[in-house]
């Protein structure tokens, strides 16, 4: 509900309780009768507009460079269309569990930029892989966009300790297999 329609609600109740409080009720006699006490006295109700404030945008607990990043990251590993919005979200997952995890290093940067990890990009650095650039693939590109603010900004849909994603089993169990991937955990 935004302010302006909180402050006028607020007004409203106020105006109902200075009629309320002019007047008062006072039972005179037991068989439940009542006469109204007029009140002469008055109350002044400022008549100036509300002020105008500024809407409260929340900011978020990212960087855009951070979102570019995870976005690439689930690209790379899971853009095509073969891949299930919720795979993507779990790979998503997975790169924020690394980051958090005391097994990877802590920055989104240094994760991404692993050796071995994450296709090409230790030797590419953090750039789209060429095919993202073809316009067959910018629905793909917005998908994966939109994955990483999903995963940056809501809860966690995997366990703290899902740190691997391939198309291999590793780690010390798999936690789930969808589209082709294992999600696997260490203990």
């Amino acid at each position: 509900m935004k302010f302006s329609m909180k402050l006028a609600i607020l007004m409203f109740l106020l105006c109902v309780l200075s009629v309320i409080v002019c007047l008062r009720v006072i039972v005179v006699d037991r068989d439940d009768t009542v006469e109204p006490e007029i009140i002469t006295e008055s109350i002044e109700l400022s008549t100036s507009p509300p002020l105008e404030t500024e809407e409260v945008v929340e900011t978020p607990s990212y960087t855009e460079k951070e979102l570019e990043i995870l976005a690439i990251i689930i690209y790379q590993e899971a853009g095509g269309d073969a891949c299930s919005d919720d795979t993507r979200m779990k790979v998503g997952n997975v790169f924020l569990n690394r980051v958090d995890s005391p097994l990877f290093p802590d920055t989104f940067e240094e994760v991404a930029l692993q050796d071995w990890q994450y296709g090409t990009l230790s030797q590419t650095g953090l750039k789209w892989p060429d095919r993202a650039s073809y316009d067959a693939e910018q629905h793909a590109v917005e998908r994966a966009y939109d994955i990483a603010k999903r995963c940056l900004e809501e809860d966690r849909i995997l366990p703290s300790n899902v740190i691997f994603q391939a198309e291999f089993e590793q780690g010390d169990g798999t936690y789930c297999y969808q589209d082709g991937l294992y999600f696997c955990y260490v203990d």
